[in-house]
Parts: C-alpha cells; structure tokens; sequence
C-alpha cells in the first residue's frame, strides 16, 4: 500500500508526540493505531507498525531509566520471563485471528473497551505504598496476562503496567512508569520479532515512524512527568471511540 508523503509525515509527527506520551505514562498506540486504521491500514500491519517504533522507542526510555538507576531488575526479571512468554503466545493469537479475517471485526469493540477502561479506570498514586500482592504472584499473573494482551493488540498495556506496578507492588509513580517501560521493551521486542518473519512489517513507514518515536522518547524520559494531564486522558478517550464509530459504521 503506497501512502502519500503527507500521511507518512503526519504518522512520524503523531509517533513523536506518542513517544513523549510512552515514556511519561504509556498509551501512545490507543492513538496511534487507530490512526493508521482510519487511514486503511490492515490491522495486523499496523500493530506491527506499532510494535516496531515502540521497540525502539521503549528501548530509547528504558536505558535512560537504566542509567539513573530506575529499573528495578533484580526483583523484576522474572516479570520479563513471563512476559515474554505471554507476548510469544499473544502474537500467535494475533496471527491467527488476522488469517481468519477476525481480528478486523473485533478491532472496533476492543477500541470501545479501552476506551471505558481510561475513563473508569483509577489513577496510579503519587507516592509509595505497601504491596497488596507478593512478588511471585504479581510477576506470574501481571507478566503473563500483560504479556498475552500486549502480544495480541497492545493498545494500553502501558497504563495498565504503571498501574499494577502502582497498586499492586506499592512503587511510587516515577518507579512504575520506569518498571513499565522495561516490561514494554521485552513485550514488543519479542512480538516484534515474530510478526517481521510473517512478513507483516511495512518498513518505510515503520522507520519513519520508530524514528519519531526515539525522539519522543528521549524527550519523555528527561521530563518523566509526575502527574497526568487531562488533556491527555481525553485524546486516550476520545481518538479510540471515534475510530471505532468510524470503523464500524463507515
């Protein structure tokens, strides 16, 4: 599919400003992706699309996290394991749904789901608090399953990452946005790496797009801001539900 200059410029222009959005809190492709959707890109591709730039972009956060000391690896690496293990299983999935013609019929009501879920979901704390899980249990249950979704569609499985580590492990803000971030690396590397030997990476765009993506990041990663804006949470709202009623009825 050849896209004009223009849409290619404004998806790189829109991948900086989700890079930003990723490294200080995630949710970048609840934008993104519907995005490239409304314009006519399959869905398989342009999650892989997606998966590309926020490999890089993710990796971009993550080792600035890592050289100030925000990543909590030592107590989290069998989170990744999990994780990695849950995103190899979500891209099968992934695959098979878009073989069987599924995944472009279900596409529109999981864009309304997420959609609810940011407007009724609560917001991770500020401040440190004590654990309501122990270590093994959140990196079995938390890993696998934001392992399996992020492998299948992977929109908002940042947030939702910032938020367990915020609720369940009792890590501050600052940590859980960091923590998320490493999580999102292995998660989208991983899967990354199974939808480009299908052939589903379409590689001018995705570059041009991952290229945004890594200046977003590295511009987030200075800011790592403490506190939502609500201008933010409205576009995470507000861009899924529109391209859902625009898939669906047009």
């Amino acid at each position: 599919m050849d896209l004009p200059l223009v849409v290619i410029i404004s998806l790189t222009v829109c991948s900086i400003f989700g890079g930003l959005l990723n490294a200080i809190s995630g949710g970048a492709g609840m934008i993104i992706v519907p995005l490239m959707l409304v314009i006519g890109i399959p869905p398989i591709n342009a999650i892989a699309i997606n998966k590309f730039q926020n490999t890089l972009g993710s990796f971009t956060a993550a080792s600035q996290y890592l050289r100030k000391g925000l990543l909590d690896i030592q107590s989290n690496w069998p989170l990744l394991l999990f994780a990695l293990a849950g995103s190899c299983t979500g891209t099968g999935l992934l695959q098979w749904f878009s073989a069987s013609g599924m995944l472009k019929a279900i596409i529109p009501y999981i864009l309304i789901i997420i959609a609810l879920y940011f407007i009724f979901a609560p917001k991770a704390a500020n401040d440190a608090s004590a654990p309501k899980m122990s270590i093994s249990r959140f990196n079995a249950i938390v890993g696998t399953s934001s392992g399996l979704y992020g492998g299948f569609i992977g929109m908002g499985t940042g947030p939702s990452l910032v938020l367990a580590f915020s609720t369940l492990r009792g890590y501050d803000l600052r940590l859980s946005v960091t923590n998320s971030r490493l999580v999102m690396l292995i998660i989208h590397s991983s899967s990354l790496m199974i939808l480009m030997m299908g052939g589903h990476v379409w590689w001018f765009i995705a570059i041009c797009m991952a290229l945004g993506n890594m200046v977003g990041s590295y511009l987030g990663s200075q800011l790592l801001i403490k506190s939502g804006h609500g201008f933010i949470k409205a576009l995470l709202i507000i861009v899924p539900v529109a391209s859902a009623i625009k898939l669906l009825f047009f």
